[in-house]
């Protein structure tokens, strides 16, 4: 069908009551259109069913609204939009549309639409950049989940908003592992740096301090040794102290051994090398001597030995180990100065880490909750809105989070229980219809549920049963009009328990005919079931047929008689109101008109059946009979007529008779003339033949003569060639 496509400046203002409602499949098609759809919009719905929504998209309406709504629709997320629609006739209206995708068994199966007045404020806020996006001047504008926003850098996808909770919540927890771990990371490398400050410091301080000390222990023991054998010049104590002193210098060597070769700076490596070369010198011009003096006996010479070499000597060494010991205690201090500041540098970036990832985790948390409370509390509040019956309340879906996602269904589900509603209500007015149609209807009209219990009884049903009430009283004592809804059917029925299970198991109209009283009732029932094969009752339509079993019998009386050919009966009128009066006058009347007609037909045959034909039929008479009155005079006329024209015939046939004879002795002669013409026409017809024989001979001699005389002639042709 063509459509006009012309527009006006004409606008529909929708009624806050409209909910234009629209179904279509996954190819956009429109499947369903609700009645202010079809009335707001002025196409039929043989135009708009099948028919995709173009049908009825305005100008005005840029592609980038329509784009983004499919863009939701596709994610499996309901959409909303203020849509400018076009009527049929070319004007416009706005409507806040709201569309959800159709799910059946988890399958997508087409669209749902539902739209609602929008507010003015809405209407404001797109009208001007429409405007905008249809001459392609929006510049920095998108339209973004039905809203016109500013475009950003970070995009759609990229918004936190996209971010999910389950995301969010990992990503706490991972800021807070993350700061535990560097934490634990600072502190393991502050131990490690002071477990290797240990290390050096017993290493490269501690155990060379050590050797140090143990160094001068074995001096000042030599010393104290030699010093002793002076004092004590015995053999057997010099001996001793001597072989103690060999046995120190020994290990004093190892030891000394040990503290040099290790890793040293070039300071220390000179001043260790320098003690080293002081101790050998100690070693070999003090001690040694001093020993092979005290074994010599040789007192003097060892105390000037000790006096001028070895006591000079090991206060020297002494005092290089004094200061080996300061420069060990120096770095020693310098180490400890160096992890004290490594410490401190550790538990303030710890701090700060921990700071950080405090107000970090904080931060997100706070986040976090009021991206969860903020729209569980709208969530809540729409809850509320949709369990007060508003399905219009406009619900926006501003993350794609969990949350979101509960919000987006929410919203499917609102668009859907807004078609429900406009569904339930177009039920409810086809419902309404039907009800105040059956409630006016002349048939009478019960209803009852699958437990029997009777739910509705038109006024038709009430006028029945009030009448025959007081007859029912006679065969059911507790029945009671007033006390007709709620009662159960079995109220009426001898055997409850037969009619329960007939009511159970019936599939098809049953109709039953009863006495109640004395008063004549047939029931048809047909079962109620849905389309899901549920029982859900049974109708039952009443008709009192007590009148009218009345006059049907009085009628049959009356039939038989006619039979019988006795029309002298006729139907009491007292008591006949309506139908049954007019059937009753009806009926007399008949017998009446029949029973005179045939008593004057039985009077005109029985008179001709004694040969007068003077007497006729005389009264008037309609249709049938009236042609029955017209045929039997007209029989009495014609009998007249017939019979005088056959006294006529019968004289004319006499006189007939005598020619016929007269003529039939001239024909005899005349005949016999005839047959001796015929007898000499025989013989001409004889000699007629011969000649023609005779002709045929000739005719036959002719042509040989002509073929001899054509070979003649041939012969002659090459004679004369020759």
């Amino acid at each position: 069908m063509k459509i006009d496509k012309s527009i006006t400046n004409v606008e529909q203002v929708l009624k806050e009551s409209d909910s234009i409602v629209s179904k279509t499949d996954l190819n956009g098609r429109i499947t369903y259109a609700s009645d202010d759809l079809v009335r707001i919009s002025g196409f039929s719905k043989e135009e708009l069913i099948g028919a995709t929504h173009q049908i009825m998209r305005h100008p005005d309406m840029p592609n980038e609204a329509f784009e983004d709504l499919w863009a939701s629709m596709q994610a499996g997320y309901p959409g909303s939009l203020v849509i400018k629609d076009r009527c049929k006739n070319g004007d416009f209206y706005w409507v806040w549309a709201n569309i959800a995708p159709i799910f059946e068994n988890d399958k997508l199966i087409g669209y749902i639409s539902v739209r609602t007045k929008p507010s003015l404020s809405q209407v404001a806020e797109v009208t001007d950049a429409y405007q905008l996006f249809c001459k392609g001047q929006a510049g920095h504008l998108k339209i973004q989940d039905g809203r016109i926003i500013k475009k950003n850098g970070w995009g759609r996808f990229f918004s936190a908003k996209t971010v999910s909770i389950k995301a969010r919540l990992l990503m706490v927890i991972a800021i807070m592992a993350l700061v535990l771990l560097g934490i634990c990371g600072l502190g393991l490398f502050g131990m490690g740096k002071s477990s290797e400050g240990l290390k050096t410091v017993h290493k490269h301080h501690m155990l060379p301090m050590t050797q140090i000390a143990q160094i001068q222990k074995l001096m000042l023991i030599n010393r104290l040794h030699i010093t002793a054998s002076l004092l004590n010049a015995s053999p057997e104590v010099t001996q001793k102290n001597t072989d103690e002193v060999e046995k120190n210098i020994a290990l004093g060597s190892v030891i000394l051994k040990g503290y040099v070769n290790r890793s040293l700076s070039v300071d220390e490596k000179i001043k260790v090398d320098r003690f080293a070369t002081d101790i050998n010198r100690l070693v070999q011009e003090g001690l040694q001597p001093a020993i092979l003096s005290l074994r010599s006996q040789d007192a003097v010479l060892a105390k000037h030995i000790i006096d001028d070499k070895l006591t000079p000597l090991y206060e020297l060494v002494d005092a290089e180990a004094q200061a080996l010991l300061q420069v060990e205690l120096d770095d020693a201090s310098g180490e400890l100065d160096e992890s004290q500041s490594r410490d401190a540098k550790i538990r303030v970036l710890a701090s700060a880490i921990l700071a950080f990832g405090i107000f970090l985790a904080l931060w997100l948390s706070f986040s976090l909750l009021r991206s969860i409370v903020q729209p569980l509390n709208k969530i809540i509040s729409h809850f509320g809105q949709v369990a007060q019956g508003n399905c219009a309340m406009p619900i926006d879906v501003n993350c794609l989070d969990e949350v979101g996602k509960v919000m987006a269904a929410l919203k499917a589900m609102q668009i859907k229980l807004g078609y429900d509603v406009a569904e339930a209500k177009r039920i409810a007015d086809d419902h309404l219809r039907i009800k105040i149609a059956l409630d006016n209807a002349s048939t009478a009209v019960m209803i009852a549920d699958h437990n029997r219990i009777i739910v509705y009884a038109n006024q038709a049903v009430i006028n029945i049963l009030n009448m025959a009430e007081l007859d029912i009283h006679q065969q059911l004592p507790e029945f009671s009009v007033d006390h007709l809804l709620g009662s159960c059917i079995d109220d009426f029925h001898k055997q409850p328990a037969q009619q329960a299970q007939l009511l159970a198991e019936f599939t098809e109209t049953h109709v039953v005919s009863t006495d109640m009283g004395g008063r004549s009732m047939v029931i048809t029932a047909n079962p109620v079931i849905n389309e899901q094969g549920q029982r859900l009752g049974a109708v039952a339509e009443w008709l009192d047929r007590s009148s009218e079993v009345a006059v049907e019998k009085e009628v049959a009386v009356i039939l038989v008689g006619a039979v019988m050919g006795d029309f002298s009966q006729r139907i009491v009128m007292k008591g006949k109101v309506g139908f049954y009066r007019e059937l009753s006058e009806s009926i007399n009347q008949l017998m009446q008109t029949t029973e005179s007609a045939i008593n004057e037909a039985a009077r005109v045959f029985h008179v001709l059946s004694h040969g007068d034909l003077t007497e006729k039929i005389t009264n008037h008479y309609s249709g049938t009979l009236g042609q029955l009155k017209e045929d039997a005079n007209s029989m009495v006329d014609d009998l007249n007529n017939i019979i005088g024209q056959i006294k006529s015939v019968a004289e004319s046939i006499h006189i007939a008779a005598k020619e016929i004879a007269s003529g039939n002795a001239s024909l005899a002669h005349r005949t016999e003339q005839q047959a001796a013409s015929l007898e000499q026409t025989t013989v001409s017809m004889q000699e007629l033949t011969e000649i023609v024989q005779q002709n045929s001979a000739n005719a036959k001699h002719a042509n040989e003569l002509a073929v001899n005389a054509s070979d003649i002639a041939a012969k002659g042709v090459n004679v004369i060639g020759q």
